[in-house]
């Protein structure tokens, strides 16, 4: 009987400190970690909006080399998800929830070796220096379970591993930098301009009137051409010498690429040497996306703008051509 009555007492001081523990133990965690990449926002997003690329950086991948992974189809999207199973990372399920600009939530349930879940998110900020990237983690334990909590030290536990990962995205992506030709979805090419004299008519054009200048002086240039006997090097084009956002206008001249020569009343400039190419394809009103793009690039690779940018007009649009076939070269000179 006195053993019971021990016992009980024992169970009923457990019981308070159990009580006492779960009152006083926070029944949510938060954990982040910040690291800042020398990249735009968008290639660093292309490397954490997906599971096939988070892997790639991932601490828990690189730290459990017997780790199995399966991917939904959709993956990318709100609602895709990824299972694993290894032997030290044990087995669980992570599934995107929500999706916005620069962020991504995802929902992971643990299912061994102890069973739990939370929620992770990645937030990113673009900066002048480049993105700010915030990987959090946040869980919610009920009462009375989250007396554990108070045995457990989340940044202990995680905080190493959360910052591993975002070094690890950080070099991945600074060392892909200058590799990167693609922006914007247009890939800027590298190229040697054979020497060429482009003659035209050149003057400060409105953008409205930008179309009427060129359906009027491209023939007149094209005429002027035949008549003094020369032959076109090459297919009309257009240089920009000033682009005027404030007012709306540019400095430019339509004309067309000879081999050698001049003719008296119409402007020259001579085009040759190392020269950024992209290739567009599509009605010439939305050209304006291929030279943003190549100014992105410019910038990205430290390269400084030259006197002149070019376009060249490989595609007739007269001839009937489907407007997703029209070919425009977009050239900047370096």
């Amino acid at each position: 009987m006195k053993a019971l009555k021990i016992f009980g007492a024992i169970v009923l001081v457990l019981a308070v400190i159990i009580g006492v523990l779960a009152f006083l133990a926070p029944t949510h965690t938060h954990l982040e970690r910040t690291v800042s990449i020398e990249a735009p926002s968008d290639m660093v997003w292309e490397n954490v909006n997906n599971f096939h690329s988070m892997q790639e950086w991932s601490p828990w991948a690189a730290m459990d080399t017997t780790q199995q992974t399966t991917y939904s189809d959709n993956d990318g999207e709100v609602g895709s998800t990824m299972e694993w199973e290894g032997e030290e990372t044990g087995t669980g399920k992570q599934e995107i929830t929500s999706m916005g600009e620069g962020s991504m939530v995802t929902h992971l349930t643990f299912f061994s070796p102890m069973a739990g879940e939370a929620d992770a998110t990645m937030n990113l900020v673009e900066t002048e220096a480049g993105t700010d990237v915030t990987w959090s983690y946040d869980a919610d334990e009920s009462f009375p379970g989250n007396m554990m909590l108070v045995f457990i030290d989340l940044e202990d536990m995680l905080g190493g591993s959360y910052q591993e990962g975002l070094e690890n995205l950080k070099t991945m992506v600074e060392d892909s930098k200058a590799n990167r030709t693609e922006f914007d979805g247009y890939t800027v090419m590298r190229e040697t301009m054979e020497s060429r004299t482009v003659i035209g008519i050149r003057d400060t054009v409105e953008w409205a009137g930008m179309k009427e200048f060129y359906m009027e002086n491209l023939p007149k240039t094209a005429g002027a051409i035949a008549e003094n006997g020369l032959k076109m090097a090459g297919m009309p084009m257009g240089l920009f010498f000033m682009w005027d956002e404030e007012n709306q206008r540019a400095d430019m001249l339509a004309g067309a690429p000879i081999a050698s020569g001049s003719i008296e009343g119409f402007e020259s400039y001579e085009l040759s040497g190392d020269c950024l190419v992209i290739e567009y394809y599509g009605e010439y009103e939305g050209t304006g996306k291929a030279h943003e793009a190549m100014e992105k690039y410019m910038k990205w690779h430290g390269i400084e703008f030259g006197e002149v940018a070019a376009e060249e007009y490989v595609t007739d649009p007269t001839e009937g051509t489907d407007p997703s076939e029209i070919l425009t070269k977009i050239i900047y000179p370096i």
